[in-house]
């Protein structure tokens, strides 16, 4: 994934041009491809298009490779060299030719993959990303990021690629994780990939009806297939696709068992896989990467999916949790399951973090298919099988997601939940009288030493509460120092995945 020129595209430099007169925000030509591109009915791309970025005399003009053109710019604060197409009347984007693969950002899921709630936002609070952010490394399907049909969607209707940003009300985690993982890149002074997102989830749909054999899954091959096309059209072999990322499991709730659920998420992460590897040609493995799901108030049974996924990540190989939801119900929620707009970007900064150290996990090793969960850390959790009882105290290690990294104990981003989120499931005896925090262990100690077998969650099941949608949240997370780009100052700290743990 380093930057590199081969050969046969070496050319002398040309009189570099500004950033700025690169892409510009035209009303008459918005209005001009919405008609011109007809979009896939529902998906308009109402609010954004491009000027012909070869239009004036500033640029020098050569024909490279077929149906491309080759110029040079200094805009993006170095001496770059961009490809554009000269197949098209009005081409859409122009991309950088030092990168051998883009990076395919794909989610899927329900509503909160495809920034659900638009309806109910509060008021002057719409979409961060109105503008592209990095036109020329954030890409996306010039219908747009978000790609949501029951039947499946032609794939004529997407020839070509665009500066990802959102032209609906909402914002999808995907534009937003663009936006993190360049701006990475960026402060870490590194030339930046060249990333492509895309969502093609599917609101009030349980998981069997976005898995193979439905509309909806069917439009994200159609999608890969289509996006690895358009990449190769631009002088690059294809895309990579290190993970799908799944930010779904409201309509599973009460309606899916918890061992159902994990059946059917083997199966969809099995198939996405083999179907992503196929349509990308890439010899990586692809991981799963999930949102999980907070607990509503009532029963344990009502936190089956939240659960499932925790089971999901501990007994299947390269899948794994990005965060857990019930922060932000806590903070970023509204009535119902849905989140605000800056809710839905910051839901994809968590994305892109835990798939940027994915990607980092596998590129630092030469068979990337060795890769588990125990070296691949990307959230907080228990170390499982390090739980131990002594008497009437139980110790629950912390696996942390980054070395260097402490567990903390706060009280002040929630409100304190009872016991800091711990609550006894099963067995006789055992009450929880404290919990505290000793270094990077949870110190849960009990009124007795309970029965033979004893089971505690954490965040799992609870009552009606400040957080609305949430009955159960936490209070532990870690002290990592990543930052996000759409609440500046703001630390993306990993909070404690909710889980439910027997204790031996």
């Amino acid at each position: 994934m380093s930057p590199s020129t081969a050969p046969d595209m070496q050319v002398e430099a040309f009189d570099s041009i500004s950033f700025d007169s690169l892409f510009l925000i035209d009303e008459a030509y918005i209005r001009h491809a919405a008609v011109l591109f007809s979009p896939v009915r529902g998906h308009r791309m109402d609010d954004l298009s491009l000027r012909d970025p070869l239009e004036g005399d500033t640029l020098a003009r050569e024909e490279h490779r077929p149906s491309l053109r080759r110029f040079s710019s200094s805009g993006e604060g170095w001496l770059e060299t961009y490809l554009v197409r000269s197949d098209v009347p009005e081409p859409l984007v122009a991309v950088p030719e030092s990168y051998q693969r883009a990076v395919l950002f794909s989610i899927t899921g329900q509503s909160n993959s495809a920034a659900g709630g638009r309806k109910n936002f509060p008021p002057r609070e719409r979409a961060v990303t109105r503008t592209p952010p990095y036109p020329h490394r954030a890409l996306m399907p010039m219908t747009g990021t978000l790609q949501s049909s029951l039947t499946e969607i032609d794939p004529s209707t997407i020839a070509d690629l665009a500066p990802a940003c959102e032209a609906r009300d909402g914002e999808t985690p995907v534009t937003s994780a663009l936006r993190w993982s360049v701006a990475q890149d960026l402060a870490a002074g590194r030339k930046p990939a060249v990333h492509i997102g895309a969502t093609h989830g599917r609101a009030g749909r349980k998981l069997r009806e976005i898995s193979k054999g439905t509309a909806p899954y069917a439009n994200g091959q159609m999608l890969w297939r289509q996006l690895s096309r358009l990449a190769t059209l631009y002088g690059q072999p294809g895309i990579w696709c290190p993970a799908l990322h799944l930010d779904q499991g409201e309509a599973d709730r009460r309606k899916t068992s918890r061992a159902e659920w994990v059946a059917l998420g083997q199966a969809f992460h099995a198939d996405n896989e083999a179907d992503i590897r196929a349509a990308t040609g890439q010899p990586e493995p692809v991981w799963l990467i999930m949102a999980q799901l907070a607990a509503t108030p009532g029963t344990l049974a009502d936190a089956g999916t939240a659960l499932a996924q925790q089971d999901l990540m501990m007994m299947a190989p390269r899948t794994t949790i990005a965060f857990p939801s019930y922060f932000f119900q806590g903070r970023y929620g509204m009535s119902g399951v849905h989140f605000t707009p800056t809710g839905h970007a910051l839901r994809g900064e968590y994305h892109a973090k835990a798939n940027r150290l994915l990607r980092s996990a596998t590129t630092a090793v030469a068979d990337p298919w060795t890769l588990n969960i125990e070296s691949v850390r990307t959230c907080l959790r228990p170390d499982f099988a390090g739980v131990r009882r002594l008497g009437s105290v139980i110790t629950i290690p912390l696996v942390l997601p980054a070395d260097g990294t402490r567990a903390c104990l706060d009280t002040d981003s929630l409100p304190p939940a009872p016991h800091f989120g711990f609550e006894k499931t099963e067995g006789a005896g055992g009450a929880i009288e404290a919990v505290e925090l000793v270094g990077n262990v949870i110190r849960v100690t009990l009124d007795s030493p309970g029965g033979a077998t004893l089971r505690y969650a954490y965040a799992a099941q609870g009552t009606p509460s400040a957080l609305d949608r949430s009955g159960a949240w936490g209070n532990f997370r870690d002290d990592c120092d990543a930052e996000s780009v759409v609440v500046p100052g703001m630390k993306l700290w990993n909070w404690l995945i909710s889980f439910e743990v027997t204790v031996p």
